[in-house]
């Protein structure tokens, strides 16, 4: 994974279409973190600098969190999820899935369970 300073998030995007890398976090204006293979992590933080990114950060993180090369991780979880039962909840929940304040219990369950191979979302598209 890697944090991107400084460069809009449709360049990102973009960028992210060419490698196999894809957007993981939008943590602020000016602040994404994306991820994927390490090689094409590599290969994006150095086309980022060329394409106008102020600074590209390298995450020293385990694997490539919060996108689809997490499936099979979301699948195993899935199945303990389910077997939980969700009341609506005391306080507001804001789930990083859809930046949303949720109420719904099985939509608080699916978002649970899609947030491990989707992004993370600490600011609106």
């Amino acid at each position: 994974m890697a944090c991107v300073l400084g460069m809009e998030l449709s360049a990102v995007e973009e960028l992210c279409k060419g490698i196999g890398c894809e957007v993981a976090n939008l943590n602020c204006p000016g602040q994404v973190v994306v991820s994927g293979k390490t090689t094409n992590i590599e290969l994006f933080a150095s086309l980022a600098k060329d394409k106008g990114a102020k600074r590209v950060l390298m995450l020293d993180v385990s694997g490539p969190f919060h996108s689809s090369l997490m499936a099979p991780a979301r699948d195993k979880l899935k199945s303990y999820i389910e077997k939980v039962q969700f009341n609506s909840p005391a306080i507001s929940f804001v789930s990083n899935v859809d930046a949303g304040i949720q109420s719904d219990p099985a939509v608080i369950k699916e978002n649970l369970i899609e947030q491990v191979s989707s992004g993370t979302l600490w600011k609106s598209r």
